[in-house]
């Protein structure tokens, strides 16, 4: 997440702004000593496109299940399955872009 945020020029504080969180929870992402939750990393590229980064390109560094199906069976919870989709102004809408 520091390469992200210095390759935009945006503080701790600026990026935490973009992702609804404070300054030291983007350092401890950064540091490694928390993960930040997937839904974050979603909304930081819906916020700031990095050309052609996709969610599956971040899920690995934090140790994340890529996305390769929307299929529910092959998920282990429905916690995991819903990760997959957000509320868009037309209801759920899966997150898919950039694979």
């Amino acid at each position: 997440m520091a390469w992200f945020r210095r390759e935009h020029g945006f503080s701790r504080t600026e990026l935490g702004t973009i992702v609804g969180r404070c300054a030291a929870s983007v350092a401890s992402y950064e540091q490694g000593l928390r993960k930040p939750p997937r839904p974050l990393l979603l909304n930081l590229l819906d916020a700031v496109p990095v050309g052609h980064t996709s969610f599956n390109d971040l899920a690995c560094w934090y140790r994340y299940r890529p996305i390769t199906t929307i299929d529910p069976a092959e998920y282990r919870s429905i916690h995991e399955y819903l990760g997959l989709f957000r509320v868009g102004r037309t209801g759920l809408e899966p997150v898919t872009e950039g694979l």
